[in-house]
């Protein structure tokens, strides 16, 4: 209904180029690097797999690597947990039939994945990626972030789950392999790393809060503060650090989404009345 405007609209001052629905920060250099991959096969016409699907196979793959891990906000991850996977001849994940956007019950409505739908917009403002024609071009910058996972990840790793993409299956042995390309396993100082450090702390434009924002999430780190209670420490402290400008945003957002609670609670108390009204009239 577009009630929580406000709040998007603020969260994009406080942290463009990152949502609430772009959970993990490594997604964007796999994309990048996944893109990167793609383009060199399609050169040397080794795969006919289109590209939408590559990168849904990719999403479904590490869904899978990072099954039972407790960790949240992966693509996927419901289909996983939920065991819709197709599992075929020699305990063979089947990503092709569980991805591939022809597929009856796939993990991933959308047809470019996720990644189309909730993090490109994401790339495109860190100048990553541009979409043309429908088909997706990896800019300099992406290419500069493809080669920092090239070089943070080891080879063997990466041509592994470049086959299991192109062959559309993954064996149990292999999503073991992989791990280490899971979301949570980013190696810290890694050339990988380093660059999504550059992404968060460049300068950006003036009205920008973002380096302001990831300054006073560190200090709440470092006083002990979950980042799970991040926007009610600061609605809460708000008159208590020197960065007011991006204290008073995030005290700004806490209130916006209060408010919004409210309303929607009191909308769906009036849906509801209706409906036993409905009743009634029966």
């Amino acid at each position: 209904m577009g009630i929580q405007n406000s709040s998007v609209a603020t969260y994009g001052k406080l942290l463009p180029g990152l949502t609430n629905l772009t959970g993990h920060i490594r997604y964007y250099s796999l994309y990048c690097w996944l893109l990167s991959e793609y383009d060199n096969l399609e050169i040397s016409k080794k795969t006919d797999v289109h590209q939408y699907n590559f990168i849904r196979r990719a999403e479904l793959a590490l869904a899978l690597i990072m099954k039972d891990q407790n960790v949240g906000s992966v693509v996927g991850a419901l289909f996983v947990t939920q065991q819709r996977y197709n599992i075929v001849d020699d305990d063979l994940y089947d990503l092709e039939d569980g991805a591939d956007y022809n597929s009856e019950d796939k993990y991933w409505t959308y047809i470019t994945g996720a990644f189309g739908q909730y993090y490109l917009g994401s790339l495109i403002y860190y100048d990553l990626v541009k979409i043309d024609q429908g088909r997706f071009y990896l800019l300099e910058h992406g290419k500069e972030l493809a080669d920092a996972v090239r070089k943070s990840v080891d080879e063997d790793t990466r041509v592994l789950f470049i086959e299991c993409l192109k062959e559309g299956a993954m064996s149990e042995d292999e999503r073991v392999e992989l791990l280490p390309l899971g979301l949570n396993k980013l190696e810290k100082y890694s050339e990988e790393w380093n660059y999504l450090n550059f992404l968060l702390t460049k300068k950006d434009n003036a009205s920008s809060l973002r380096r302001e924002t990831v300054l006073l999430m560190l200090n709440d780190l470092e006083n002990s503060i979950s980042k799970n209670n991040f926007v009610e420490h600061r609605f809460l402290n708000v008159d208590k650090d020197d960065n007011y400008e991006a204290a008073f945003g995030w005290y700004f957002y806490y209130l916006c989404e209060a408010f919004h609670f409210c309303i929607e609670s009191v909308f769906c108390f009036i849906l509801n009345e209706i409906d036993d009204l409905n009743r009634d009239c029966r």
